[in-house]
């Protein structure tokens, strides 16, 4: 029995049961009835089974180190919230421009508590770097879900509880760097050096490969990668440490002492180098693990390493159970320890595979030599490359279908494809950081060639995120039939003991294909769709149609929400990408989910109004465009969009007294059904609009202004008389939608529907 693996398992149930517990107490009373039960069971059950006793001793030790987590990180933190607190502080990252200041993470102190905060500075300083002292007035609060673009989970696996604004007073900088921020200061120096001496077009990827910073990966690359199932290449995980370790094995040898006392400094310099996120941190504890087998004469057991390395990441931190980057991590290397070795096995074996070999090994001479190499190395590379893919996918697949809503169908393709440059890309890159530092021309020579294989990896990424249904989505009942058809395969194979793989694997195959026939027949089928998702307070507007798809706003409660959701929405339609985002004004509600959208679907036109209303928003949207490589178009006349079966009229603003007044107005025509949307407008502007020009009958109307009172007046309703009225809204304080409002919605007789009591609402044909 590995008790270790079994002790592991119940701790790691107890820190999930407590992530999902509501409370502080929750933890310490499960603990108390959990050692109750195990007394009994010792006491009165002589034959306690072993496992079962094992289990609830990690559950116990699990509630209880939850409840101790809690109360010293979380409770003392408590103390340091509030408005205008006077505080002290260390900075503890590097800081990042912003267009209005200055975000840090910052140990922060009132003398009897400390926390680590995520704080944004409202005006510009100088850079504030790892070991700065600092003293100011903090406006904290303990991280909540989504704060700043980032989860609860996420934020509090870096070690951060707090988040919020300071204004700084003084910047002591010490003569000396502390040795525990030397791992930051090496990331931001090879980042610098790579900066500088590779073309901008590899050097954004370079840096998230070596250091695991993607900001500077624009949205369509990142989109790129994730369609194609690669985007675990610039996630650091187990890939890069063993790229590490195997280059020190390469230069030292195999087992010599030489290369684990170099080896271990370096991988655990690498790891806190990289931010110690779970997927590295279970890495490098497997690979030192491995490494210490030779000096200690061990045989390694890659499952007591695995939940060696999983108790580890939950003892630092409880909540990381949750995190995407521990359940992806873990769950690959499981998948890969359960299923991997057979695959590679079957495959080595197959007969196409000896007849070349054999072909070839019997020939005489050099060349027959070097073919014989050639072949056989082609072959262990491509057959464990599919088999690691197939394995990792066996336990990710639901997890990403979960987290993310899809299943990237052609990630054995892609990385068969892609992980061969990623060894070089790695290895090089971080010789030319080197380098660069040393000698910056020497660096620019040869990062330019370097260039080139990343070019190369980032054009395959493209290309095959470009390929037709290269998502399949689960929110539909042909991705989630798939996966459950996925598994009771496997499950089948595993219990009658196939050893003919082809047998399920063909079986996955077609089952594969037939989802993908499935969705293309009923896209075929769908004239066209018109859905208003349910994003809180906000406004999402997703128009689709078998040749044509535009997004009107995208924004809501929580700007991450409502790009995923709208983002989901898209591929679930088989709109791998957009080709009109239409933002009728800058109000946060209707485009903080902009960013997030650009980052999963590629857009080919943003449409904006020109107005200086919101200009910090509006810069935002426009660089997030540009990244995206999108075009931006002003709408500052009425544009009309035609395609094969309908067209868009965009209504340039009427009124620009205000931002609300000077909301884009649009009018989809979809066949022979009308949809017409006014963003914000108020009372004046929809007069406006209704005086200069000639609006015909509406099938549907988006209220405006979610249904508040100074919108959708009597003299629009009662000029494009509609039949259907959708209102987009959500749990708010200013009264949405107003009474009145809906008076004259009953007072036209027109069917009235809400985001905030049917969910997302959809028509179509």
């Amino acid at each position: 029995m590995r008790r270790l693996l079994v002790f592991t398992s119940g701790f790691a149930l107890s820190c999930l049961l407590c992530a999902l517990l509501p409370g502080t107490a929750a933890p310490l009373w499960t603990a108390g009835g959990i050692s109750v039960l195990l007394l009994i069971g010792l006491i009165l059950l002589p034959g306690f089974r072993r496992i079962l006793r094992t289990v609830l001793i990690g559950l116990l030790f699990g509630f209880l180190w939850c409840w101790l987590y809690s109360a010293l990180l979380v409770q003392p933190a408590r103390v340091l919230t509030g408005k205008d607190v006077p505080l002290e502080g260390e900075v503890v990252s590097y800081s990042v421009d912003k267009s209005t200041g200055t975000r840090a993470e910052v140990r922060v102190t009132d003398g009897t508590a400390e926390a680590l905060a995520s704080v944004f500075f409202s005006r510009n300083h100088t850079e504030l770097q790892p070991g700065d002292r600092i003293k100011g007035s903090f406006s904290l609060q303990l991280v909540r879900d989504e704060a700043d673009g980032d989860s609860r989970v996420y934020s509090n696996a870096r070690g951060v509880v707090l988040t919020g604004f300071g204004e700084l007073e003084t910047v002591l900088r010490p003569e000396r760097i502390p040795i525990r921020y030397l791992p930051r200061r090496a990331a931001h120096a090879i980042r610098e050096s790579i900066l500088k001496t590779v073309p901008e077009d590899a050097s954004g990827f370079l840096v998230a490969l070596l250091t695991a910073d993607r900001s500077l990966l624009s949205a369509g690359v990142k989109n790129d990668l994730r369609t194609a199932g690669v985007s675990h290449v610039i996630a650091i995980s187990g890939m890069h440490v063993s790229i590490l370790l195997g280059f020190f094995i390469l230069i030292l040898g195999r087992g010599r002492p030489l290369t684990w006392i170099l080896g271990i400094p370096a991988v655990l310099f690498f790891v806190f180098m990289t931010g110690a996120t779970p997927s590295v941190t279970r890495a490098a504890v497997m690979q030192i693990i491995l490494l210490l087998t030779f000096p200690l004469n061990r045989e390694d057991d890659p499952p007591t390493s695995l939940s060696a390395a999983a108790l580890l990441v939950l003892l630092w931190d409880p909540n990381s159970i949750l995190q995407a980057s521990f359940l992806l991590s873990f769950g690959a290397v499981g998948g890969i320890l359960l299923v991997s070795g057979r695959i590679h096995s079957y495959l080595t074996g197959l007969r196409p595979i000896h007849a070349v070999l054999h072909w070839i090994i019997p020939l005489n001479g050099r060349v027959a030599a070097f073919l014989s190499r050639l072949v056989h190395r082609t072959v262990l590379f491509v057959t464990l490359t599919v088999s690691a893919t197939l394995g990792a996918l066996l336990l990710t697949s639901p997890i990403a279908a979960i987290l993310y809503g899809s299943f990237s169908v052609y990630a054995v393709l892609s990385n068969l494809l892609i992980l061969w440059a990623i060894s070089v890309c790695f290895i090089g890159g971080m010789l030319i950081a080197v380098i660069g530092l040393v000698c910056q021309p020497v660096g620019a020579f040869l990062g330019g060639i370097l260039a080139i294989p990343v070019r190369y990896i980032l054009w395959v990424a493209h290309g095959i995120a470009r390929l037709p249904f290269a998502l399949l989505s689960m929110h539909e009942v042909y991705g989630i039939a798939f996966l459950a058809f996925t598994y009771l395969i496997v499950a089948a194979a595993f219990l009658l003991r196939e050893k003919r793989l082809h047998l399920p694997l063909a079986a996955i195959l077609i089952g594969l294909l037939t989802a993908l026939c499935f969705v293309r027949l009923d896209l075929r089928r769908r004239e066209f769709e018109i859905s208003a998702l349910d994003v809180g307070e906000g406004q999402c507007i997703c128009v689709i149609t078998s040749e044509f798809s535009a997004v009107y706003d995208c924004g809501g409660s929580s700007g991450y929400e409502a790009g995923q959701s709208a983002a989901s929405r898209l591929r679930d339609r088989g709109v791998d990408r957009l080709n009109y985002l239409i933002l009728s004004h800058y109000d946060t509600d209707h485009v903080n989910g902009v960013e997030y959208l650009m980052q999963q679907i590629p857009v080919d036109a943003v449409c904006l109004p020109d107005v200086e209303f919101a200009a910090d928003a509006r810069r935002g949207i426009e660089q997030a465009a540009a990244d995206a490589g999108a075009e931006i178009i002003y709408v500052t006349e009425d544009a009309l969009i035609e395609y094969q079966s309908g067209s868009v009229t965009i209504y340039a603003p009427v009124s620009r007294y205000s931002d609300n007044a000077a909301s884009l107005a649009c009018w989809f025509r979809t066949g022979d059904y009308d949809t017409f949307v006014t963003g914000d407008m108020d009372l004046i502007s929809e007069y406006d609009l209704i005086l200069s020009h000639a609006l015909p009958d509406a099938d549907l109307f988006i209220a405006g202004h979610h249904g508040a009172k100074n919108s959708s007046s009597e003299v629009l309703l009662q000029t494009i008389r509609p039949e259907t009225v959708w209102i987009s809204v959500g749990s708010n304080s200013y009264g949405h939608p107003a009474g009145e409002t809906l008076d004259r919605f009953a007072a036209i007789g027109a069917a009235v529907y809400r985001t905030d009591e049917c969910g997302d609402l959809t028509i179509g044909r």
